[in-house]
C-alpha cells in the first residue's frame, strides 16, 4: 500500500489522534449507513454473547462478508472501523463489526470479565457471522472472498484466529492493522511513551470497569481500580484479581502473536503496519513478519507513516487504507 499523506500530517502522534477523531462528511459514515445496521447477537459454545453491527448487502446476497474487530477500549463504531466498514461495503462487501466482550456497551451481556485471552468466544462469534451472513454457494476461489481484518488488539486476535485453522472456509483473508503482537512492550510503550496515550487506555479502561460494575453491582467493586494510574499498574491488579492467571507475564504469554502460531495457517495471512507507530514499537511487527515471511506464511507491508491505527491523508479523513483492502479482497496484487 502505497501512503504518502500531507507534510503537515506526517507526525506519529497527530496520525494516532486523527485516526479516531476526524471523519470525512460523505456516505462511508453516514447516519443512513450506521441506522442500516442490524445488530446481531452471537452466543458461543461456552454461551457466551457477543455482539456485531451488520451492514448485507441485500440486492446481493452472495457478496462476501468482511468482519471487522476493532482495537481495545475501542467499539464497533470507532472512527477508524467505520470509515473501512462503509467504504468496504461501497465497494459491493456485506459488512460485521464485532464487538469484543464488554466493549461497544455490551458490558451487561456476560458476568465474567474481558480479557484478551479469550479467543474461543472471538472465534465461534466469527463462524456464526459467517452461517448466519454467508451464500453458501458464493465463490471462495481466491477472488471477493470473505475476511477477518482486526485493528490493533484486533488485529492480535485476527492472527490467532488464523493460527487456529479453525474458521469458516470463506474467511479465506485475515489481515491485521498495526497489530499488538507483543503485549508486554506494548504496554511499556503506552506507559512511558507520550503521557496523552496512558492517559487515554487507563481512563478508557476505568471507564469499561465501572460499565461492568453498573451492570453486575453484586459481583463487582472497581474502587482501588480508580486509584491506579498506569496501564501496568491496572494490569497488575486486573490480573491478580479477576484472571486465573498468576502474573501479569503470564498473562501476556497467552495472547502475544509467535511465528509458530501462524506456520501451519490455511489462510492467506496479511499485516500492515507504520515505522513511527507510537503505540505498538515495530520491531515486535518485524521480527514476527521476517520469521513468517521466510516460512511465506505471511506477507508484510510496512509504510514509514501512519501512527496507530491513522493512515491519514489530510484532515478531511481520506485514507487509502479501505480502497488498499478492497483491492486485496477481489484479487489486486496492488
Amino acid at each position: 500500500m502505497q501512503f504518502n499523506p500531507a507534510s503537515y500530517l506526517r507526525s506519529a502522534h497527530l496520525q494516532t489522534v486523527l485516526a479516531g477523531r476526524i471523519v470525512r462528511a460523505s456516505q462511508m459514515t453516514s447516519a443512513a449507513f450506521e441506522a442500516a445496521a442490524s445488530i446481531e447477537t452471537l452466543t458461543s459454545r461456552d454461551g457466551v454473547q457477543l455482539q456485531a453491527l451488520v451492514n448485507k448487502q441485500m440486492d446481493h446476497p452472495g457478496a462476501p462478508l468482511v468482519i471487522l474487530l476493532h482495537g481495545w477500549l475501542g467499539d464497533a463504531t470507532s472512527t477508524y472501523v467505520r470509515r473501512c466498514a462503509a467504504e468496504l461495503y461501497n465497494q459491493g462487501f456485506s459488512i460485521a463489526r464485532l464487538q469484543l466482550r464488554d466493549h461497544g456497551q455490551t458490558a451487561h451481556l456476560n458476568e465474567a470479565l474481558f480479557h484478551s485471552a479469550r479467543l474461543t468466544e472471538v472465534l465461534d462469534a466469527c463462524n456464526a457471522l459467517g452461517e448466519r451472513f454467508v451464500d453458501p454457494s458464493s465463490d471462495t476461489n481466491g477472488a471477493n472472498t470473505g475476511a477477518i481484518i482486526g485493528f490493533s488488539l484486533g488485529g492480535n486476535f485476527t492472527l490467532r484466529l488464523a493460527g487456529t485453522n479453525q474458521l469458516n472456509p470463506h474467511f479465506e483473508r485475515c489481515i491485521a492493522i498495526c497489530p499488538a503482537v507483543n503485549p508486554t512492550t506494548a504496554a511499556v510503550a503506552i506507559d512511558n511513551g507520550w503521557f496523552g496515550y496512558r492517559w487515554y487506555f487507563v481512563r478508557r479502561w476505568q471507564k469499561a470497569l465501572t460499565a461492568k460494575a453498573v451492570a453486575f453491582p453484586a459481583l463487582y467493586n472497581f474502587e482501588d481500580a480508580r486509584k491506579l494510574s498506569t496501564v501496568a499498574a491496572l494490569t497488575d491488579y486486573f490480573v491478580a484479581e479477576h484472571t486465573e492467571f498468576d502474573s501479569a507475564p503470564e498473562y501476556y504469554s497467552h495472547y502475544a502473536v509467535t511465528p509458530g502460531m501462524l506456520s501451519n495457517t490455511q489462510h492467506a495471512v496479511t499485516i500492515l503496519a507504520a515505522a513511527d507507530d507510537p503505540v505498538i514499537p515495530i520491531a515486535d511487527i518485524r521480527n514476527l513478519a521476517n520469521t513468517c515471511q521466510q516460512a511465506k506464511t505471511l506477507e508484510y507491508i510496512e509504510t514509514a507513516n501512519g501512527g496507530h491505527c491513522g493512515f491519514i491523508n489530510d484532515f478531511s479523513g481520506r485514507s487509502p487504507v479501505a480502497s488498499w483492502l478492497s483491492a486485496k479482497l477481489k484479487g489486486s496484487t496492488q
